[in-house]
């Protein structure tokens, strides 16, 4: 999902250069434009950006439904049974594939497969500070339009977190419970 902005602003430009017959050297500079207005109708309204993440919300449950769909459609039973019979044999053979295709292009290969330090960095931000993962942190605010400091990390180790309730709008680490750990040099 990280993509799509530069995509848009970069079919944007083209776009916008082709009508208003800019020519093909304007582009860079339009989608340098429309990234920069992107990025601040972003930053600057909490508004435009929890309908972003709405919108992407949605976008991942279509594309999952399309993708099982897709699979159930195009495959038969006889091609997973093919999948679970025959990857045994195909790890078997990675010797024989190494020295085939040559380690510079597999290694490429793997360093490419995946999503990349860049996005996997900015999903897991996302989730630090949705308090979805596994280290309670306090919420971020917004840096241009609060006036509100942003809490510094009280300290506590994990312990049980109170639950979040409309009556208790504190951020999680308010509702931290200390806990109390005991060493047994102390206890001896």
């Amino acid at each position: 999902m990280p993509n799509t902005i530069p995509g848009w602003a970069a079919s944007g430009a083209s776009l916008f250069t082709y009508i208003f017959n800019l020519g093909e050297g304007a582009i860079p500079i339009v989608a340098t434009i429309f990234l920069i207005s992107i990025a601040l109708s972003v930053t600057l309204s909490p508004v435009v950006y929890q309908l972003l993440e709405k919108v992407q919300a949605v976008l991942v449950i279509v594309i999952l439904l399309f993708i099982a769909l897709a699979i159930f459609i195009a495959t038969d039973l006889s091609a997973w049974a093919g999948v679970v019979t025959e990857a045994p044999q195909a790890i078997a053979n990675f010797p024989g594939y190494w020295q085939e295709v040559g380690a510079v292009s597999i290694l490429g290969a793997l360093a490419f497969a995946g999503a990349g330090g860049a996005n996997n960095l900015v999903q897991s931000n996302y989730v630090r500070d949705k308090g979805m993962g596994m280290a309670p942190s306090p919420r971020p605010k917004m840096y241009v339009n609060s006036s509100a400091p942003l809490a510094a990390h009280p300290g506590k180790v994990f312990g049980k977190i109170a639950p979040r309730t409309k009556s208790t709008d504190q951020p999680i680490h308010m509702r931290l419970k200390p806990v109390t750990a005991v060493s047994p040099v102390t206890n001896v």
